[in-house]
């Protein structure tokens, strides 16, 4: 297999026959010493990785889980002297 100028590669049609590939699926790519490795992810991994992206986007931007708590709030507890 070469490298495209864009980085794309073919994988040969009996290997993703084989790994069970189809349009559409999910692959993790890592680099491990000195091999680049690929994986199928799997639905439920998919469906995890969902949830916690999920959990992520309500809790961002916030500096505790808590939501009701305002900036002013949270600048107040981390200034208050006991």
């Amino acid at each position: 297999m070469k490298l495209t100028a864009d980085g794309r590669i073919t994988i040969p049609e009996h290997i993703r026959q084989q790994a069970g590939l189809s349009p559409g699926s999910e692959l993790e790519i890592r680099f491990e010493n000195g091999r680049l490795w690929l994986k199928k992810v799997d639905a439920d991994d998919l469906s995890k990785r969902e949830k916690i992206l999920q959990a992520i986007a309500q809790v961002e931007g916030s500096a505790t889980a808590n939501l009701d708590l305002s900036t002013d709030d949270i600048m107040r507890m981390t200034r208050t002297e006991d």
